[in-house]
């Protein structure tokens, strides 16, 4: 729906607004709804669906530009419009699907329920009592800036595919 390259810089800049607390955002729902002994195991599937969309959707991408006069569209115009759709109807469905807390989840019965809320509150009642780090011990950590500096790399080599192999498939 854009006609210049303006209007698709500010399309793109708005869509990296509303995108940009996605990550955190999931973070955090993890963290709130997964007992710290599973939590690794949970946050590496999450990783992992990162470079498992670079494998599914550069293909992708690069056959849906290949579909240019689809609906009367341009190549590149197809591409959006074939990766927005799902991802705005799984918006949709999490909206109404996923709940703020374990007790109100449907799709958990009342023992499911009961466990992941007693794991929960014992883990928040153990933390109650543990010394925090500063944030300056923090700053002055060399295992967290190598760490930043690995997933620094991890991150701009991902973009780095993300933006540069549909073309290279095509």
């Amino acid at each position: 729906w854009v006609s210049s390259v303006q209007e698709l810089y500010i399309l793109r800049f708005l869509l990296g607004i509303a995108e940009a607390g996605f990550f955190p955002g999931a973070i955090l729902f993890l963290s709130l709804w997964v007992p710290a002994r599973y939590r690794s195991k949970i946050l590496a599937l999450f990783y992992l669906a990162q470079p498992m969309t670079t494998v599914i959707g550069a293909p992708l991408a690069a056959w849906l530009i290949e579909q240019h006069g689809l609906f009367g569209l341009s190549g590149w115009r197809v591409m959006f419009l074939g990766v927005s759709i799902p991802a705005i109807v799984v918006g949709i469905i999490t909206w109404f699907y996923l709940v703020d807390r374990p007790q109100d989840a449907k799709w958990l019965n009342e023992e499911e329920k009961r466990w992941l809320v007693g794991e929960l509150e014992s883990e928040h009642a153990a933390k109650q009592h543990s010394k925090h780090p500063s944030v300056r011990t923090v700053l002055f950590n060399k295992r967290v800036w190598v760490l930043c500096l690995i997933y620094f790399g991890f991150i701009y080599g991902l973009y780095a595919l993300a933006f540069f192999l549909p073309t290279i498939i095509s």
